[in-house]
């Protein structure tokens, strides 16, 4: 069976839906995971900061406002304090 290759620009597009991916009306949980997910599915790994912007910039105001008042180093910790 012929390998199938990917799309050239599938990257890209996934790039794209993780930088421009909004909470809306998904639970925290759900956001975090669809998150995640395009992050790996893109095999983007920027910087900690960069994926911590992108992570804040989709989330809920109320809960990004939130977040502000927190200490937090790593996108990990990010997403302990919003569960």
């Amino acid at each position: 069976m012929p390998k199938r290759s990917l799309p050239n620009n599938y990257k890209l597009d996934l790039y794209l839906k993780v930088s421009s991916l909004n909470q809306g009306r998904m639970s925290v949980k759900q956001y975090v995971y669809k998150f995640e997910q395009l992050q790996i599915r893109s095999g983007f790994q920027g910087e900690e900061q960069q994926t911590m912007l992108r992570f804040l910039r989709g989330l809920d105001p109320g809960i990004s406002e939130k977040l502000e008042l927190q200490t937090y180093w790593s996108f990990e910790e990010i997403c302990k304090l919003v569960n």
